[in-house]
């Protein structure tokens, strides 16, 4: 009675017959069907990071965990559920909701895999789902430069520069990148360098801190850089004054602040000798913090005697010869 078959799904046959008369007999038959046995395959513990509730549990989609635990078995001929306990998993109750809350930290999920054909061939393992400590970014402030007297609001931005500010207080070691959207934050695509060039002006630049220990814990945060207009002085850089008279030296209009050399801080200045006179023009910016985009010239005065007349020497030699010459 100890048989083992010879292909799957064989059929056997019973015979049950009279013991005083083997002539009166029945018969019957039924099949030998072999299952297969699955594989709950053990996948590593799920961390997860906690929001800004701090309360320790979060939502888990048990169904994106599937492939893991089935490996290379094909899908469709297996069931995979989730279970609080290992009595559950053996006995296919108390099955998880695919979108399930945590209920302690850490969780442990015992996962059973049946036989879709058998439920009574099946597997079963176990994971746990940890819950990490929330953490909050610290907001850094907008960075600004000046722009170069081109002023075609393009600059390079220190952009890494901002990291201790970002983690300031925080315990653990991060990776930070910056991004240019927030998808690609999300996604953790196409960083930038730290030494950025801006392609617009403002341009909103996206950060993404993750902890090293957790990838899949992170926090995103954004700030602007932008480039600020500096003044341009056009004006003549070389003057000339005459000896006993004034000059009158007037800078570009239109800008917030003039320093000239010689301590006034007007737009025009009235020069009675010569020499070099600079003026520093700048634009004044109520931005967080503070910026100020200056441009300086410098003006050189040269000082010219008043033209005297030596003598004049007239030659006339004719009716359309003549001359008249000034020393």
């Amino acid at each position: 009675t100890n048989y083992s078959n010879t292909s799957n799904n064989q059929e056997l046959f019973a015979r049950i017959y009279n013991v005083d008369n083997s002539d009166c007999y029945a018969t019957t038959s039924f099949n030998l069907i072999v299952s297969q046995l699955p594989v709950a395959n053990t996948i590593t513990d799920v961390i997860l990071c906690d929001d800004s509730s701090q309360d320790g549990v979060e939502f888990l989609n048990l169904e994106s965990l599937n492939d893991a635990v089935l490996g290379d078995q094909a899908e469709a001929e297996f069931n995979v559920s989730y279970h609080l306990s290992q009595t559950d998993a053996n006995d296919g109750t108390g099955i998880l909701p695919n979108n399930f809350e945590t209920i302690t930290n850490p969780q442990p999920i015992y996962v059973r895999v049946e036989n879709v054909s058998n439920e009574t061939c099946y597997s079963t393992s176990l994971f746990s789902v940890i819950v990490d400590d929330f953490f909050e970014l610290n907001q850094p402030n907008d960075l600004f430069l000046c722009d170069d007297l081109t002023n075609d609001a393009r600059e390079i931005f220190n952009i890494a520069a901002q990291s201790n500010t970002i983690i300031e207080g925080l315990d653990g070691d991060f990776n930070i990148t910056y991004h240019d959207s927030q998808d690609d934050a999300n996604s953790n695509i196409d960083s930038l360098s730290g030494n950025y060039e801006n392609i617009s002006n403002p341009q909103e630049i996206f950060v993404r801190v993750e902890k090293i220990t957790n990838v899949f814990c992170f926090q995103t945060l954004s700030f602007f850089i932008e480039v600020k207009e500096t003044p341009v002085l056009d004006m003549e850089t070389t003057r000339y004054i005459c000896t006993g008279e004034e000059l009158i030296l007037t800078a570009t209009p239109g800008f917030d602040t003039y320093m000239w050399s010689t301590g006034e801080d007007t737009n025009s200045i009235t020069v009675e000798s010569a020499g070099n006179y600079t003026i520093t023009a700048s634009n004044n910016y109520n931005t967080n913090p503070e910026i100020t985009c200056s441009s300086t010239e410098t003006i050189t005065v040269i000082e010219s005697n008043e033209a005297v007349f030596n003598s004049i020497e007239i030659l006339d030699w004719s009716q359309s010869n003549n001359s008249v010459e000034v020393f």
